[in-house]
């Protein structure tokens, strides 16, 4: 499993299967991904002020900021980037 691609819609089922209440080990059987990656990408989200729910509603690119911007930045960082309205970027 080592070496594979996430695509967006992979993260979208994480968020979903987060919403429902899967564990990092049921996710990354559904998906097919290593527990690894699932735990980085959950870490992210949750390091984020956004909820699920939330995250559900932003459209691919923004989503793509969003994972890309909590790996790259520290949280606190990354927070505070989003704070200065590039949100409504992310959500438009």
């Amino acid at each position: 499993m080592s070496n594979k691609l996430v695509t967006m819609q992979q993260v979208c089922v994480i968020i979903q299967l987060l919403q429902k209440g899967y564990s990092g080990r049921k996710i990354s059987r559904e998906l097919q991904i290593s527990r690894n990656t699932v735990k980085q990408y959950t870490d992210r989200f949750y390091a984020c002020a956004f909820s699920l729910e939330a995250l559900q509603q932003i459209h691919d690119a923004g989503l793509s900021i969003i994972a890309l911007m909590l790996r790259r930045c520290k949280p606190i960082a990354a927070m505070e980037i989003l704070k200065a309205g590039y949100l409504i970027f992310l959500l438009s």
